[in-house]
């Protein structure tokens, strides 16, 4: 497992997968105090042995330029919709490095593209840990923008993983919305 379980929360949204200053925002780098997979998990109780599992999971995953503040509310105002159109289930936000630096010349652009691409692996590890837990739950995974690039890596991620497949592990659905990648990568290339 790689994961640490932290508690509280400062909004009213309470689970959250955070690999907030996992990366450095102006190289892309990850920080030497983490690894490829790694994450945090604030008010995940699923992950602990003996909590009961949910029948259906949304995980939410906000596109480029959403610093900490900025991620819970589009978490916030995603859960809204989903509970104006009848979904009631849990809800985790994917709180990632997404706020880097705008530059003129784009490179800001360009390093979020790699942390995304990055943060794949890191989701597929929260996914691949829930399913452990609760390998009956329904997984539906909802991402804007950039947020979409995570989306693609975890799937890739997941695609590569022996444990998922001998388990015959699934995710029910993925939404992609404005996604900022093309349209051969979600049907075509593996990364």
């Amino acid at each position: 497992m790689a994961w640490t379980q932290a508690t509280g929360s400062a909004t009213g949204f309470q689970s959250i997968v955070s690999t907030r200053n996992h990366f450095d925002r102006e190289t892309g780098a990850l920080v030497s105090t983490h690894n490829s997979t790694n994450y945090d998990a604030i008010n995940i109780p699923w992950l602990k042995q003996g909590t009961k599992c949910p029948v259906n999971l949304a995980i939410i995953v906000p596109g480029w330029g959403n610093d900490a503040n900025k991620s819970v509310e589009r978490f916030e105002r995603a859960k809204m919709s989903l509970e104006h159109n009848n979904y009631h289930d849990p809800i985790v936000g994917f709180s990632w490095d997404s706020d880097t630096t705008i530059q003129s010349i784009g490179a800001g652009w360009t390093v979020a593209n790699l942390i995304a691409k990055d943060n794949g692996p890191k989701l597929a590890q929260f996914i691949a840990d829930f399913k452990d837990k609760c390998n009956d739950s329904e997984i539906r995974i909802i991402a804007h923008s950039l947020g979409s690039r995570v989306i693609l890596s975890s799937l890739y991620s997941l695609n590569n993983n022996q444990h998922w497949k001998d388990r015959n592990f699934t995710l029910t659905s993925v939404h992609l919305l404005g996604a900022a990648v093309d349209n051969e990568e979600v049907a075509n290339d593996p990364l």
